[in-house]
């Protein structure tokens, strides 16, 4: 099947980014729009709907505008890994907008750990009900038996196809998943060559399916859709005409919000192996309506402080006590911190981790798209800011609970020309 332009739409900024990459590494140009500006024509359009915590009906309502908007291409509809969200009725709002008859569900990412067994998703070999992933305060989840899980949100029934049929191949999956009865069909996957068929069986529908899945069933489509051939090249070089932000000798700034414990453990490798200034924001103060602005100015200017005498900055509230409200508006200081700072002292590169805190950072620094070219490693890709004051800024985004616990250790080191 020889697809149109694509369209991806993501529910947060990390996983709209960790998504488009994917085209990226294999040479199709990549925008995630940040604005409502008239989309351009590259080769792959990703959308944030920004509605991973959103309420049921506007998340809903965003995934059918966003699908109109991408009227004409070809759509991957991008879910959490784990499954946070309004999945269920992103995935039906999507398929109504674009008339298909199936949804082929593949959350699992094997480079993250994420396997997908007898229906069930298990994060590094754990049902994800018994993670901490499952314990977040703004998308907690009770259940890994994915068709329970989103049958839980939608009046359809859900089926599944099991491991074994995937073994087989593409063409034993392509019949398994049109002799389902169900609209939405979850595939198990337990391999990167499990993906590569499902994404292969989902070319054979010739567009009357909508493939529905985490970064690592992106990774396969270029391919099965027939739009590229050969092998991807992870390792796309950025120092080029794109990267037009000089970056040779200027620091690097963190900016980790995320309350995932792999996150607090990356920043906790960070410091056993980096002696580096840490300016830690009082989030209570952030959301007094008396002390917030305040404390922003506080934060800024300990941190552009830091920067003019270190190689590298971390702002986190990782460690500060968790708060029952607020998570947002925490985000959006974070933001205007980052851009306080930033218009007073040079940077040579930033590291977000959370949705939240790189959509925030993004449009504060007035940046109108992103442009994924390359991943350090699975879940860590290498953006360029477009637009704004910032433009062709260097950028590395991460979701809170992916990585391995050198992740913004390595990350700082690639920002900085060191691997």
């Amino acid at each position: 099947m020889k697809a149109k332009n694509l369209g991806i739409i993501a529910d947060d900024l990390t996983g709209a980014l960790d998504t488009g990459v994917q085209f990226s590494k294999w040479g199709l140009t990549s925008l995630v729009a940040l604005s409502d500006a008239p989309l351009p024509g590259v080769a792959c359009v990703v959308v944030d709907t920004d509605s991973r915590a959103a309420p049921p009906e506007v998340a809903e309502e965003r995934v059918r505008l966003a699908t109109r908007r991408l009227g004409g291409r070809l759509v991957y509809k991008k879910i959490d890994s784990t499954l946070r969200g309004n999945v269920g009725l992103e995935i039906v709002a999507a398929m109504q907008e674009l008339r298909v008859d199936k949804a082929v569900v593949a959350p699992a990412f094997p480079a993250n750990g994420r396997t997908t067994i007898g229906g069930r998703l298990l994060v590094r070999g754990v049902p994800l009900h018994q993670t901490g992933l499952a314990r977040d305060p703004r998308n907690a989840i009770t259940e890994s038996h994915i068709p329970t899980l989103l049958q839980g949100q939608i009046a359809r029934a859900v089926g599944s196809v099991a491991l074994d049929v995937v073994e087989n191949g593409a063409a034993a999956g392509f019949e398994a998943i049109s002799r389902c009865p169900e609209s939405i069909v979850v595939v198990d996957v337990v391999e990167q060559k499990h993906l590569a068929a499902v994404a292969q069986a989902v070319a054979r529908s010739e567009g009357r399916w909508l493939p529905v899945g985490s970064a690592g069933l992106a990774e396969e489509l270029p391919l099965a859709l027939d739009l590229v051939h050969g092998l991807p090249n992870p390792a796309v070089p950025i120092d080029g005409p794109l990267s037009r932000q000089a970056t040779s000798g200027q620091p690097i700034l963190v900016v980790a919000g995320s309350r995932n414990e792999v996150t607090a453990a990356q920043i906790r490798e960070v410091f056993a192996v980096l002696d580096l200034p840490v300016v830690e924001p009082d989030p209570q103060r952030l959301l007094d309506t008396n002390e917030g602005q305040d404390e922003i100015k506080r934060v800024a200017e300990t941190a552009g402080q830091c920067l003019a005498g270190a190689s590298c900055v971390i702002i986190t509230t990782c460690f500060a006590p968790r708060l029952a409200r607020g998570s947002l508006d925490i985000a959006v200081a974070l933001g205007q911190i980052t851009s306080q700072v930033m218009s007073d002292r040079l940077v040579g590169g930033l590291f977000l981790t959370g949705g939240d805190i790189a959509l925030q950072v993004c449009l504060a620094l007035r940046a109108q798209a992103l442009q994924p070219l390359t991943e350090v490693s699975p879940g860590l890709p290498v953006s360029l800011l477009n637009g704004g004051p910032w433009d062709g800024l260097r950028i590395i985004t991460k979701a809170g609970g992916f990585g391995e616990k050198d992740a913004i250790l390595t990350g700082i080191h690639y920002l900085k020309g060191e691997s």
